[in-house]
């Protein structure tokens, strides 16, 4: 009886042992590392990669172009495998790239709000199409997509390249073709880092200027005129919103390179131009209010001093964001000439008060 049970169990290995082996068979050569199974899906022999531009929500996008272009991967430390399976130089013109080259500002493509990050980011997709009858046999198959970017000031780049996997198999039922059922995109060649395409951030700044209006004599509901001028790229735009009573309102229209835009500012409002990169440079002019009393002041960033005037010519917006602080100031001061005429008067006035109450009060009865 034991006898039987080991046969059994003896048995039971062996069939188990021989489903595993056909399984592994079977299965994609890829089942073996789950670190390389592909996470690309292909449809109608063509692959979706993105290529992405993040940055503040409320900068202008850019009018900038990205060039891309797709070829085998041929060196040999390109072609480094991370599944224990040989991985081979792509095959000349059997995956093309479409398009080759994106503008994010382009309308048609896709914008997303990051939300609770002030920021947008903007997806182009790029489809790779997979001419499978070019293959002449099975396997992984890898190339290089390379990825040149705009010159543009404020770019950072997270991949200037990324590497396709293609996976090839026989066709099933017997088949003689070829198909491609999944890829892999990497960041680098033979690294277990996938990604769905390329990253691109474009980082800009913003310049805030604000009205203080100070003294005893400073009208904080008047209207003080500003004149602002951005330069930049020719044909630059920038967004920009004045801030009044807590309220943000954006223009209507953004301002432009080399063009001056005039607002106008009461005590606490402000106005914030976005999308500035660190070359640009800003001028900004208050007009002249001395004929109403007034002394002019400004002031660069926190923790700097105030400079007397009412212009600020050419100056580069920097890595970071600048607030400009314009300070009207008007005292008026009492004249010490009318101090001395009006107070004898009115010490004689006081005394003859005094003076009143004491021979005027009414007497008590005396008994």
């Amino acid at each position: 009886m034991k006898t039987g049970k080991r046969r059994l169990t003896a048995f039971a290995v062996v069939a188990a042992t021989m489903l595993l082996a056909l399984v592994g068979v079977v299965a994609p050569a890829w089942a073996e590392d789950s670190a390389a199974q592909p996470h690309l899906p292909v449809k109608d022999n063509k692959v979706t990669i993105t290529s992405t531009l993040t940055m503040n929500e409320n900068a202008v996008v850019p009018n900038a172009t990205f060039n891309y272009s797709i070829a085998p991967a041929d060196e040999e430390s390109e072609l480094t495998s991370t599944s224990g399976m040989p991985v081979y130089a792509g095959v000349t013109d059997a995956v093309t790239l479409s398009p080759t080259s994106v503008n994010f500002s382009n309308k048609d493509l896709t914008s997303t709000e990051n939300t609770g990050e002030k920021t947008k980011t903007i997806t182009a997709k790029l489809s790779a199409e997979i001419k499978t009858s070019l293959f002449k046999a099975p396997g992984i198959y890898r190339y290089k997509i390379t990825q040149t970017p705009s010159g543009l000031d404020g770019l950072n780049v997270t991949y200037n390249e990324l590497f396709l996997d293609v996976y090839v198999e026989n066709e099933e039922n017997g088949g003689s073709g070829y198909v491609v059922k999944g890829c892999i995109l990497r960041t680098e060649a033979g690294s277990g880092e996938k990604t769905a395409g390329f990253l691109n951030k474009y980082v800009t700044h913003k310049l805030t200027i604000t009205k203080v209006v100070m003294g005893n004599q400073g009208d904080k509901n008047k209207d003080f005129n500003f004149t602002f001028t951005i330069k930049g790229a020719d044909g630059e735009s920038y967004e920009y919103a004045t801030v009044k009573n807590g309220a943000t309102t954006m223009s209507q229209t953004p301002a432009t390179s080399g063009t001056a835009v005039t607002v106008s500012l009461k005590h606490g409002e402000s106005v914030i131009v976005y999308g500035l990169s660190s070359e640009d440079k800003f001028a900004v002019t208050e007009a002249d209010y001395h004929g109403d009393g007034y002394k002019t002041s400004y002031k660069i960033g926190d923790g700097t001093n105030s400079t007397e005037g009412s212009s600020i010519v050419e100056k580069a917006i920097g890595a970071y964001d600048t607030t400009v602080i314009f300070t009207n100031t008007k005292d008026v001061t009492v004249p010490t000439d009318v101090i001395r005429t009006v107070v004898p008067y009115a010490a004689i006035v006081a005394f003859a008060a005094v003076m009143g109450v004491v021979f005027f009060r009414p007497r008590r009865n005396r008994r």
